[in-house]
């Protein structure tokens, strides 16, 4: 990108909807009126005030690289006409369907656009010609679910740009006119969407933007009067409060567990799989809490419930809902290093890394290392969290590594001067660098 940036209308335009901005908001942020803020978006006017032009550069140079390299994308990419909440008409249906996928390709948030089916792709992208109807939001559920199909395999800085994109989209379709079906089924995607949108937003440490869309899907669901949907979304808002997922000392175990039991209340007016993986949730962060009686409760009725469980719906709840034998094993052995249980705890962790994803795996290894640790067995212990280490810097994964520090830091003091240790601080003081921005390991 050249610089310094020309602030016009395009450039306006993308930064309004990287940074989720109204006029008035942005206009109070930068010292200009909400009326001037539009003149700007819409062309009439360009900015030209030293000390403004000043702001607007250092606002762009405040955002996060997801909401940078977004921004890139909606400047470089896009027609201008592409930037607002519809997509430009891109002429008949004679040409190349690839020509057509590349000029709504920001509407539809990047890599996703070439994976959605055309004639979903091309739904959403005309969507202000037609009725919000059960074709246009069954568009949007094809994309809700390629959305979720990366959220485990794809970098989450390059995922969360595009998933609060299309959160963003249907959240403004809530306000148009809908039938009662269609509405329901609206809701349950909107909702699952901010889901995902505040879990990618924790990943990277964005704290506004995690609490923004956790509590738009809690607020959503609420609206519904969905009891399937006020578990799943009280289910994935719990990760901000939890002291299981961070593997330090922070969170808040009293407050995840009392949004579990929630969770749990209005699972049990819902389906089986939505009760399963309430009741897997709450396993885990009773066990963080120190209740082992109630960790293993949970544990046998998320594992018998979970045995013929049919995932339902569309998008990131559905599929984040799927409890396989290896992700109840993750849950167990993780829950079993919390109550103290070594042995059992690697042997259930044994059977989670045998099918886990790179995401899972990390962790696994992680609390397999923590095990390792209980067991008073270093070596055994830096060792999984080398592999960790690995999988966590080829992925970019940067609450991983909190993770792996978390679980170093449960080693005995002595331990500090064995080779093994001093190779491994080497390792994250390096890692720290590159993930966090700083080193978190220095004191070690």
């Amino acid at each position: 990108m050249s610089w310094p940036l020309q602030w016009g209308m395009t450039e306006i335009r993308a930064l309004l909807e990287v940074r989720r901005d109204s006029h008035s908001s942005f206009g109070e942020y930068i010292g200009a009126s909400a009326q001037t803020v539009a003149r700007w978006e819409r062309g009439e006017q360009k900015p030209t005030h030293k000390q403004l032009l000043k702001t607007l550069d250092d606002t762009l140079e405040r955002l996060e690289p997801w909401q940078r390299e977004w921004f890139d994308k909606l400047r470089d990419q896009a027609p201008e006409s592409s930037l607002g909440p519809i997509a430009p008409d891109v002429g008949s249906g004679e040409e190349d369907q690839a020509d057509r996928r590349t000029a709504g390709k920001v509407m539809l948030g990047g890599i996703a656009a070439a994976l959605v089916p055309l004639d979903a792709f091309e739904r959403i992208r005309e969507a202000a010609a037609h009725p919000v109807d059960s074709k246009l939001i069954a568009a949007h559920e094809d994309l809700a679910d390629t959305l979720a199909s990366l959220h485990w395999t794809t970098g989450h800085d390059v995922l969360a740009g595009q998933v609060v994109h299309h959160a963003d989209i249907l959240t403004r379709l809530l306000d148009r006119p809908i039938v009662g079906a269609d509405r329901q089924r609206l809701e349950a995607v909107t909702a699952s969407s901010c889901a995902q949108a505040g879990m990618l937003a924790w990943h990277l440490n964005d704290r506004a933007t995690q609490r923004r869309y956790f509590a738009l899907a809690r607020t959503i669901a609420d609206d519904s009067g969905d009891d399937r949907l006020r578990a799943q979304a009280l289910t994935a808002a719990r990760i901000q409060h939890s002291p299981i997922e961070p593997g330090g000392p922070v969170g808040c175990d009293g407050r995840a567990v009392k949004l579990m039991r929630h969770a749990v209340y209005h699972a049990q007016r819902a389906d089986r799989t939505t009760r399963a993986f309430a009741q897997h949730w709450l396993g885990l962060e009773l066990a963080a809490s120190g209740d082992e009686r109630g960790f293993l409760e949970a544990c046998e009725i998320a594992a018998h419930l979970a045995e013929h469980a049919q995932p339902a719906g569309s998008g990131f709840f559905a599929r984040s809902q799927v409890l396989t034998p290896s992700r109840l094993s993750w849950t167990t052995g993780t829950g079993l290093v919390r109550a103290g249980r070594a042995a059992e705890a690697l042997q259930a962790l044994r059977i989670a890394l045998s099918s886990s994803g790179q995401f899972s795996t990390v962790i696994a290894r992680a609390e397999t290392a923590a095990a390792w640790v209980l067991q008073a067995e270093p070596e055994p212990a830096c060792q999984e969290l080398d592999r960790a280490l690995d999988l966590t810097l080829e992925a970019g994964y940067a609450k991983g590594f909190e993770r792996i520090l978390g679980v170093r830091g449960r080693f005995p003091d002595l331990w500090a001067e064995l080779p093994y240790v001093r190779e491994l601080d080497d390792r994250l003081r390096d890692a720290g660098r590159i993930l966090l921005g700083h080193s978190r390991a220095s004191s070690w």
